[in-house]
């Protein structure tokens, strides 16, 4: 029951993250799309800031379902686990690599 727990959790902070995604891109879009050439209200760097919140979501949200095959193959026992572990780390190090 345990395990199902911090599955279920990893799972709603996952889907957190990717509806804040949502909400500053469309935040940020609305700032680009509405923001008048002379007000200084909304800025560039206001801008960017909100992107990059939004990107920032995307990554935790990107990474809990990364971490979600570890978690679920945990069900199955800690060797499965173990081995999914390893299989992530060296599939995120050749992603992040290349980027």
């Amino acid at each position: 029951m345990f395990k199902l727990m911090l599955l279920g959790i990893l799972f709603f902070f996952t889907f957190f993250n990717f509806t804040l995604t949502i909400r500053y891109y469309n935040h940020a879009g609305f700032m680009i799309n509405t923001n008048e050439p002379n007000d200084p209200s909304v800025s560039t760097v206001t801008v960017t800031h909100v992107i990059n919140h939004g990107a920032l979501h995307y990554f935790y949200g990107m990474r809990g379902y990364y971490l979600s095959i570890p978690m679920a193959l945990w069900l199955f026992g800690p060797v499965w686990m173990l081995a999914s572990c390893l299989i992530l780390v060296a599939v995120l190090y050749q992603l992040d690599r290349e980027a």
